[in-house]
């Protein structure tokens, strides 16, 4: 595969840059100024490539290059723009940005398939702004509708729905959108890996097995504010330290699930009415479990559970618990990964089987048609942070390896 890496690279500076902040983060939060920014930086270089282009009822933004054969089912590739607050430049947009390539290399060559290649910016991947995560594959399969998604709120209350009202014209609803989905041969996602696997071993490319899952909590203390001067220990309820002993169980349980790759973390606290002279009579704070085993994932919210009522009574306080998702770890597609095995053979790059710990839209698509993930590496596996990087050489790499994919299953 013959193409200018400098010209992709430029390209992909601008757009992953969308929404830098001060610090070098980017701060392109789903359904932003930023993140719709980016969309049209994209959709600007489509048009020039004479792409199909479009936006369906969950904002998903979709670009196809039609087959020579009609009748065949197509191939989806995709992933996201969207990204965490103060995140990194590569999560998510570098599978969009890889399959644009892929686009534009079919293009630029005449090259022709039989199979209709489609590329997908899948919208509000990342949970940081309303507590859920996917929300646009999840919408797009089927999986949940805008009515339950009016119970997830941001920090300014606004929720999902009030951005998805914005469409004044999507060319499908949402259930035409699932219907087109489960007609598509599969879905394959780049992305780079978010952990230090692929690095540490010296792996150039990862096929990933199965997606872990999370459950999602978002636990309210309320205690009694009270004098931080005038008020015996003795006589406290103290939600902030309850919330602070809860943050400690999380991780004790984590830890004892560690050998089973779960994991449990405490990701937001919230101090109403805050004040350095006043004993904190309420605390909010978000938990988030995740695993590729359910019994162990079930094993890390019972314990929490158990050692939630018993801190209560102890401390006297109320724990209001929400659960904000509860979803199955989800394997992908063994075919089709075998597919990606075969190419990492052809091409020379080495590769691994392994799991995601991190949760993906693939594991939305997984449940209507085949679906498979390639991981590349991250330098020191760092994600979801400003100091995101990959190599040049990874980089190339994530081109060539799912060109040649798309090839295989599309000639």
């Amino acid at each position: 595969m013959d193409y200018d890496f400098n010209k992709w690279m430029s390209d992909y500076r601008v757009i992953s840059a969308v929404g830098e902040n001060d610090e070098g983060g980017i701060d392109r939060l789903a359904y932003s100024d930023y993140d719709f920014a980016a969309r049209t930086e994209m959709l600007n270089r489509a048009y020039g490539m004479r792409l199909q282009c479009y936006l369906d009822a969950a904002e998903n933004l979709w670009f196809s290059k039609p087959g020579t054969d009609p009748d065949l089912p197509p191939l989806i590739i995709g992933s996201h723009l969207d990204t965490v607050p103060n995140g990194g430049r590569y999560d998510g947009v570098l599978g969009v940005m890889a399959g644009f390539q892929v686009l534009r290399y079919l293009v630029d060559n005449k090259v022709e398939h039989r199979r209709t290649v489609e590329l997908v910016a899948f919208s509000c991947e990342e949970s940081s702004r309303f507590s859920l995560s996917t929300i646009g594959s999840k919408l797009a399969c089927g999986l949940t509708t805008p009515e339950k998604l009016r119970n997830y709120k941001d920090f300014q209350g606004h929720s999902p729905v009030d951005f998805l009202s914005r469409l004044r014209y999507a060319p499908d609803t949402l259930e035409e959108r699932k219907r087109h989905i489960k007609e598509c041969l599969g879905y394959i996602e780049l992305h780079i890996e978010q952990g230090p696997v692929l690095e540490s071993y010296g792996t150039d490319i990862g096929i990933v097995e199965s997606i872990a899952a999370p459950i999602r909590l978002r636990l309210e203390f309320t205690g009694r504010s009270d004098h931080s001067g005038a008020c015996p220990m003795e006589l406290r309820h103290d939600a902030l330290a309850a919330a602070a002993l809860t943050i400690t169980e999380v991780e004790r349980l984590g830890r004892e699930e560690a050998k089973y790759r779960s994991v449990a973390t405490v990701g937001t606290i919230n101090v109403p009415h805050q004040a350095l002279n006043v004993v904190p009579g309420a605390c909010t704070i978000q938990v988030d479990i995740r695993g590729i085993h359910r019994d162990s994932m079930d094993r890390i919210y019972e314990g929490l559970e158990s050692f939630l009522k018993k801190l209560e009574k102890e401390r006297e306080i109320r724990i209001n618990r929400v659960l904000l998702s509860d979803e199955d770890p989800v394997p992908l597609d063994r075919s089709l990964g075998e597919i990606i095995e075969r190419n990492c053979v052809k091409t020379g790059l080495s590769y691994r089987w392994m799991p995601s710990g991190a949760g993906h839209d693939a594991m939305n698509v997984a449940k209507l048609i085949p679906a498979a993930m390639i991981f590349v590496p991250c330098r020191g596996g760092i994600s979801h942070n400003l100091s995101e990087s990959v190599s040049e050489k990874d980089l190339r790499n994530s081109i060539q390896i799912l060109y040649e994919v798309v090839m295989d299953i599309c000639r």
